[in-house]
């Protein structure tokens, strides 16, 4: 995506806030979490930094509690399936 991982590294520390995301639609921030899950699932797996990463921007966008955790085992199925 053209991200420098410099830029990306400070997020991953435990208890580093994330920078406020402006209002998005429903349908955007759920698009937005799934591109999340999909880079995470690359090498096949989400671990731990990658995981705390999907749930902080899930929190940060107001998505119903659970969310982050089902499109993370809803995709790793797929993956495997496939």
């Amino acid at each position: 995506w053209g991200v420098d991982w410099r830029e990306i590294a400070p997020f991953m520390e435990p208890g580093r806030p994330l920078p406020e995301i402006g209002p998005v639609g429903e349908g955007e921030r759920g698009l937005f979490l799934v591109g999340l899950v999909t880079a995470a699932l690359v090498d096949g797996r989400v671990d731990a930094s990658e995981r705390r990463v999907i749930q902080s921007v899930a929190d940060a966008m107001k998505l119903p509690p659970g969310t982050a955790d089902e499109m993370i085992r809803v995709h790793s199925e797929r993956r495997r399936a496939a």
